[in-house]
């Protein structure tokens, strides 16, 4: 192999001849043959070499011819989380890709997004627009709270809360009952024979609040309450649910008890009562006559 230099100035420099031709064939580029020749990086053109011309006889030297025009290359692949490369065009933009797009950072501009006029931009746009009097973001109301109706609650013009008015007699506010009434008390269940003979103080499920119970004979009776009705009760054989001592007579006047039971004694099925002159829940002894008096007060 032989190498070849040319002496310029003292100093030798390497001859290097362009070529063209087949595999193992070439043929050299001279001033007629081979002209022009196109010069490629990658897939873009950037010039044509052009031999001398009629304005350049007197310096035959090889010139570029002016450059055409070079599109972009695609973009590089970005990696989230890495830092991505910028570009740099031939007319000397540079540029970086924001969400797929090219964006061109110009002087004294930034955009992200291309965003538009009366949003958040960064770079000689409104960040934030506020006018006087207005909770806003962009010139875009926050909040408007519209005048509440009198008397109402509402949101938004529409009602939240609207109370209708109570029904006289069965919803109270307030009062709670505790002002004089004339309905809705206790029932009054009265017997100045109560004996041996089962009786019905409610025929169904109820509750005994207060009893006034007097036995005008010297021995003691006793009181017997059921949780059942009249039908179902046999004294005697029926066990009662509450025995209670009516105490004996000790002089004329007649002796006995009061209970009054704020909350009530409950009676899930009926309300029966009877009086006998024994304590056993066997006992069907009779009283005397108009011996026993019964005042029972129930709901």
């Amino acid at each position: 192999m032989t190498l070849a230099t040319d002496d310029i100035g003292g100093i030798h420099y390497q001859l290097i001849k362009l070529a063209f031709g087949a595999l193992e064939t070439a043929t050299l580029v001279t001033g007629s043959v081979g002209l022009p020749v196109s010069v490629l990086v990658g897939s873009a053109t950037i010039g044509a070499v052009t031999g001398p011309t009629a304005d350049n006889a007197a310096n035959p030297a090889l010139k570029l011819s002016t450059l055409p025009a070079v599109a972009l290359a695609a973009a590089p692949t970005r990696t989230e989380g890495n830092v991505n490369p910028l570009r740099v065009t031939l007319a000397g933009d540079l540029v970086m890709t924001l969400d797929s797009e090219a964006v061109v950072l110009g002087a004294g501009v930034a955009e992200i997004g291309k965003l538009a006029a009366g949003t958040a931009n960064i770079g000689d746009v409104d960040v934030l627009s506020i006018a006087a009097g207005d909770n806003n973001i962009g010139n875009v109301d926050i909040v408007t709270l519209p005048a509440l109706v009198a008397g109402t609650a509402n949101i938004g013009d529409v009602d939240v809360l609207t109370l209708p008015a109570l029904i006289a007699g069965t919803a109270l506010v307030g009062d709670v009952g505790l002002g004089v009434r004339t309905s809705g008390g206790l029932s009054i269940f009265k017997s100045i024979d109560l004996d041996e003979t089962e009786e019905a103080v409610k025929a169904t499920a109820g509750q005994i609040y207060a009893m006034h119970i007097t036995n005008l004979t010297a021995a003691p009776i006793y009181l017997k309450l059921y949780n059942a009705t009249v039908a179902t009760v046999v004294v005697g054989t029926t066990v009662p649910d509450i025995t209670i001592t009516i105490p004996a007579n000790a002089d004329s006047d007649g002796a006995g008890f009061t209970w009054t039971i704020p909350q009530g004694i409950a009676f899930s099925t009926a309300i029966t009562a009877a009086a006998t002159t024994g304590v056993a829940d066997a006992d069907a002894g009779a009283p005397a006559a108009n011996a026993v008096v019964a005042c029972i007060l129930y709901a």
